[in-house]
């Protein structure tokens, strides 16, 4: 089965595998989802500035594309995706990405056309969902582990956020309600996504789909693991790191646990500019600075903010004020930058423009910055007090770039540096009639609460105080570029391109154009040391060794450009560096530590943040974890996530456990697979099919088999579509044929939700057999819609309040299985309050009742719904008796008045009962596609079963209270019949059939039947 079947298994809309570029280059499904859209092209796709290469990303694949130019490679139709026309819907788009290397330079991936704030990006090792208008947008992100293996990457929206899942890994963003997109008149000619290259380098894009809903973690986990060509089972994904397994060894021969969970536990940290939450630990949180323009004759674009604009320069009290010093330059000895553009008008001779102030809030200057033209030469001139000092401007007329900062360390230090220039330093000269004075700003550090940075102007004019004298206001005519606070480590023997590209600032604001605010940059670590005696083995008195080592840490809550890195240095005790330091990736082996001797050595831990918009997306971190193993040992396990479960391993020889799920279209042969050893947990390709096929066995006559309807390697039809003609993989040509679509069996795909069919089109078929109203009439209506386009509405005849809709006997042709625990889902709208004067006891909830012997007796509810307009999720489970002859579901409205309409919607039944979401109805609780028959459905075949036969099936009865699963069955005799005829007869799902020529021995039966049981997953 090709990863293109097996995603639109999951209801993709469309999918475009990249497998056949040139010929035909789309897998389309018809959904009621597009419906809305008219477009005047069809859904094909458009390729330029690519390769095609034949080593796909996706496992199985015929071709891929691979991007070497940062132009446009890939235009695909976005289909109303992504646009004003479903922005109150859930959606998704679902792609493989693969680069070849990283850029610190954000790049577009794809975008939607003539929409720059509506795609996906990625700078350093994050991608970037951006979504919004061309005024403000939102975003989310997250980080690519590594390189070497292929990332399935999922970017999608819900009417209240937006998500992006990489590799099975879950992120999503603050709430989205404040974002409006823009009307889009090009939906029918211009509705495209453009995939770019990258800016050097290249990257691989496989297998692109669409889906009108938003898969689950679970199903990206599935597809993740399907992509490459493997299949591990839920109960080993390891969530906390981000991966799928978790190797580690027996308790007993653990050498060292460090498990810190929460910030009380980091108690062997140092921190530098973070603090700690209750549950997490941050970089600083830091006010917004404030911004005030008396006249607003500013322009604020280019993420800058410029005292001028083409009508002219600020004339009157505009500014910018940095509040709260003390949380941003502590005492003073941090040093404070501000870098300006002198671009305005520049002063006139014997005058200055204010640009920067030091004061107390609200009007009293300290010390001031002043821009000074002295005769046609320019200075910088800083002024406390009585006392001054200054910078030469060279060359102003060429607009140059300034940094300005200052410090306080035991004294007052000023710099300054201009673009390509070194920094310069300077200080006060105090003297005064007795020698040597006082610093005049001494007595104004540490910096008080009311402290403040005014950038523009003078403290002594504001909003509340200002004056029509506009030579008094000296307001600054340049532009505004950024502010950043330096590490206490600055060296002044730096230039002008340190400064501007320095990014360890501890905070640092700069102004968003587009979002029309302030962005605050901010930077921290945390840095600790473990040392060998704790996670080492000993050999012997000098020597230590590790066998296997974890190391994982985690953060929940990390967007935008920010980042949380992880590095890692071995030193000995002279430190003197073993091993330099190394960035690990958010979940690592740390491999140069394995299997050496240790002894004598410990290793640093850094773990930096960095946040570029510390007010909205302050990247946090959880936990650190560490676990060592010794290197003596004999057995290795493989742990499910709680630990619980698990299973030993021999750890003297390789061991490969080809497959810990069964893949049904994946052969493994003994040397593939995962493989295990007393350190490694890894798989390999060596993929190959086993021996048994039931070609192999001599006198297969026909093979149908539910996974391969039209053929092998062809694609399967939709879901709920009818089944003409059943292909014969057996060689012969045997094809199972129905001419008469109203007799034609039912091709079905997996689902956890065990029901059929039922409430029209909430993204299920819309199938209403077996929905029946009681008391009522039952019909499918546009109102009270949970999902989809439909709900079901029922409206009570006035004869009895036991009003409801019934899921036919037996829940829609599903069995519930004796002594088997079951939920059962539903959402209940009311569009006005019910107003009849007496209900029924069950009004409003979902109902069970059940037959055991005498007659359908209540078994379970849910809760009742409020009688308040509204939409109530309801829920109910409980445990069928051990004899169940009939069941069913009632979905109350429990009045007799017909004015009091309720409508039913997402009803669904699980076999799990911790499952808590409706997931679309589909078919019965197996691994596979089926071909589903009722006692008017037939299929006929052309093999001739003559004179003896050997039949096997892989069956369920759907109306059979017995029969809980699928199972096999094997039939032989003689058999006389021409024509094979399947179906006609009861209600039954097929999933294969396998018919031979002749009567098998009891070894051969059994060497069929277990390769069914293994193929279709039985127990």
């Amino acid at each position: 089965m090709s990863y293109s079947k097996i995603i639109l298994q999951d209801s993709a809309n469309i999918v475009w595998p990249l497998d056949d570029i040139g010929q035909s280059s789309s897998v389309s499904k018809a959904i009621n989802f597009f419906s809305k859209n008219s477009f005047a092209f069809s859904p094909s796709i458009n390729v330029d500035n690519t390769n095609v290469i034949s080593n796909p990303v996706v496992f199985g694949g015929g071709t891929a594309l691979s991007f070497t130019s940062s132009a446009v490679g890939l235009s695909i139709p976005a289909l109303g995706f992504l646009s004003e026309l479903y922005d109150n819907k859930n959606s998704c788009i679902e792609f493989w990405f693969q680069p070849s290397n990283l850029s610190s330079t954000e790049q577009v991936i794809f975008k939607k056309r003539n929409h720059d704030n509506i795609g996906l990006y990625i700078k350093d090792n994050y991608l970037i969902f951006k979504y919004g208008n061309s005024a403000s947008f939102a975003e989310v992100s997250a980080d690519i582990v590594n390189l070497k293996d292929p990332n399935h990457i999922i970017i999608g929206r819900s009417p209240s956020s937006l998500i992006i899942m990489v590799n099975g890994n879950f992120y999503f963003s603050d709430s989205i309600n404040y974002i409006s997109l823009d009307k889009d008149d090009n939906h029918e000619i211009n509705d495209y996504f453009d995939f770019y290259g990258p800016l050097q380098d290249s990257w691989t894009i496989d297998s692109i789909a669409y889906y009108s809903n938003i898969l689950s973690v679970n199903d990206a986990k599935r597809h993740y693991v399907y992509g490459l060509g493997k299949n591990i089972g839920d109960d080993i994904f390891y969530h906390r790191g981000g991966v799928f397994y978790n190797l580690s060894t027996l308790d007993t021969e653990k050498i060292l646990n460090i498990n810190w969970d929460y910030p009380l536990e980091w108690i062997r940290a140092t921190f530098n500019n973070l603090v700690k939450s209750d549950d997490a630990i941050q970089t600083r949180m830091f006010s917004d600075p404030e911004f005030y323009s008396y006249d607003n004759n500013i322009n604020t674009a280019s993420n800058t903010i410029s005292f001028h604009s083409e009508s002219g320069s600020t004339a009157l009290a505009s500014y910018i004020d940095i509040k709260s010093l003390s949380n941003k330059i502590d005492s003073g000895d941090y040093p404070i930058f501000l870098k300006v553009k002198l671009d305005g008008n520049l002063p006139l001779e014997e005058t200055s423009q204010r640009i920067f102030t030091y004061g107390i809030y609200p009007d009293r200057d300290i010390a001031t910055f002043d821009l000074y033209n002295n005769s046609g030469s320019y200075k910088i001139l800083i002024s406390a007090s009585d006392y001054s000092t200054e910078f030469n401007v060279e060359n102003p007329l060429d607009q140059p770039d300034l940094y300005i900062g200052m410090q306080f360390l035991n004294k007052s230090l000023f710099y300054f540096s201009q673009s390509g220039s070194s920094v310069q330093t300077a200080s006060f000269n105090y003297y005064d009639e007795n020698g040597f004075g006082l610093d005049p700003l001494i007595s104004y550090f540490p910096p008080q609460s009311n402290y403040v940075f005014r950038i523009g102007s003078s403290l002594t004019y504001s909003k509340d105080n200002f004056s029509s004298n506009t030579r008094d206001v000296n307001q600054f005519s340049g532009t505004f570029k950024k502010l950043m606070v330096h590490e206490k480590t600055f060296s002044a023997s730096v230039d002008f391109s340190y400064l501007d590209s320095y990014d360890r600032s501890i905070y640092s604001i700069s102004y968003d154009s587009l979002m029309n605010r302030f962005k605050t940059y901010s930077y921290g670590d945390i840095t600790f040391n473990i040392h060998a005696i704790d996670f080492g083995e000993f050999i012997n008195d000098s020597t230590q060794v590790v066998g296997s080592n974890i190391v994982n840490f985690g953060y929940p809550d990390v967007q935008s450009s920010s980042q949380v890195s992880l590095y890692v240095t071995q030193f000995d005790y002279n430190d003197t560096e073993i091993h330099s330091k190394t960035k690990l990736s958010q979940t690592n082996y740390l491999d140069f530590i394995n299997n050496i001797n240790v002894s004598g050595t410990y290793l640093k831990f850094d773990i930096e943040l960095r946040a570029e918009d510390t007010s909205y997306y302050p990247p946090k971190i959880k936990y650190f974890n560490m676990e060592t193993y010794k290197s003596t040992n004999n057995t290795t396990v493989l742990r499910n996530d709680s630990g619980s479960q698990y299973i030993l391993y021999p750890s003297a020889s390789i061991i490969y456990l080809p497959e810990t799920k069964r893949t049904p279209s994946i052969f493994m042969s003994d040397s593939s697979g995962l493989k295990l050893n007393n350190s490694v947990v890894d798989f390999t390709e060596n993929i190959a099919p086993k021996s048994l096929d039931p070609r192999t066995i001599e006198g297969l006559v026909a093979w149908f088999d539910s996974r391969f309807i039209n053929g092998l390697g062809a694609s399967n039809p939709e879901d709920d579509s009818k089944v003409l003609i059943w292909q014969d993989l057996s060689g012969n040509n045997n094809h199972a044929i129905q001419s008469d679509s109203a007799s034609a069996p039912v091709f079905r795909l997996q689902s956890l939700n065990l029901l059929t069919n039922n409430q029209g089109n909430g993204g299920e078929s819309g199938n209403l057999n077996n929905i029946i109203g009681i008391n009522g009439t039952a019909s499918v209506s546009s109102n009270g819609v949970v999902s989809g386009n439909r709900a079901l509405q029922l409206i009570p005849d006035g004869s009895s309040v036991d009003s409801y809709i019934e899921l036919g006997r037996n829940t829609a042709s599903f069995v519930f299985s004796a002594d088997s625990s079951y939920k059962v889902l539903g959402s209940v709208t009311l569009l006005k309050p019910q107003t009849a004067s007496y209900l029924h006891d069950q009004a409003r909830t979902i109902a069970i009742y059940i037959d055991s012997g005498s007659g359908l007796t209540f078994t379970a509810s849910s809760t009742t719904a409020s009688n308040i307009a509204g939409t109530y999720n309801l829920s109910t489970e409980f445990t069928a008796p051990s004899n169940v002859i009939d069941a069913s579901i009632r979905l109350y409205n429990g009045s007799f008045s017909n004015s009091d309409v309720i409508y039913w919607d997402n009803i669904a039944i699980y076999s799990d009962t911790s499952i808590n979401s409706w997931l679309v109805p589909l078919t019965s609780n197996n691994d596979t596609p089926v071909v589903r028959f009722n006692p008017n459905l037939v299929i006929e075949s052309s093999a001739s079963a003559d004179p003896f036969i050997s039949l096997y099936t892989v069956y369920k009865e759907l109306n059979s209270a017995s029969n809980s699963g699928f199972q096999t069955n094997i039939i032989s005799g003689s058999y006389t019949q021409s024509n094979i005829t399947i179906g006609s007869g009861s209600f039954i799902d097929y999933a294969a059939i396998l018919l031979y020529n002749g009567i098998h021995s009891d070894e051969t039966k059994t060497l069929i039947q277990n390769w069914l049981d293994e193929s279709f997953n039985l127990d």
